[in-house]
């Protein structure tokens, strides 16, 4: 068992002090996750926006009436709120997404089998150990 700690520890110690591999494995990675979604709602906020000029130019030629023209931009502006409110959510989501799990430093300080656990707990991926003739060899599951 404390071979196996040993070459774990051994291994994410390599990947913490390797700037180009840090990245990829102590980060939360995934910045593709929400931006379908938000270029959607995007698109979706020009369109209601165009709408609402609409609204207003007919109003100011006379094609459709004060109370006409008030229910539709609140309609118009109840559904721009909410897409607001998704997108702010979304934003916020994708921003906890994209953090560091832990930090190289803590990494390297890791003592205590509590403190190395609650580093492997916060990572982004599994580690997976297999035992080969005198070495282990070790993937990387997300």
């Amino acid at each position: 068992v404390e071979d196996l700690d040993e070459a774990i520890w051994e291994c994410l110690a390599t990947i913490a002090t390797s700037k180009g591999r840090m990245q990829d494995y102590l980060y939360t990675k995934n910045t593709l996750i929400y931006s379908k979604h938000i270029t959607h709602l995007h698109k979706l906020q020009l369109e209601l926006k165009k709408k609402q000029n609409k609204a207003l130019g007919w109003y100011h030629d006379n094609l459709i009436d004060s109370e006409t023209v008030q229910k539709e931009l609140q309609t118009i502006s109840a559904e721009l709120a909410t897409i607001q409110s998704t997108l702010s959510e979304l934003m916020i989501a994708q921003e906890k997404t994209n953090q560091l799990a832990t930090s190289p430093i803590d990494l390297l300080q890791a003592k205590t089998f509590m403190e190395k656990r609650n580093i492997l707990l916060k990572l982004p991926y599994r580690i997976v150990a297999v035992r080969l003739e005198g070495s282990y060899e070790f993937f990387l599951e997300k």
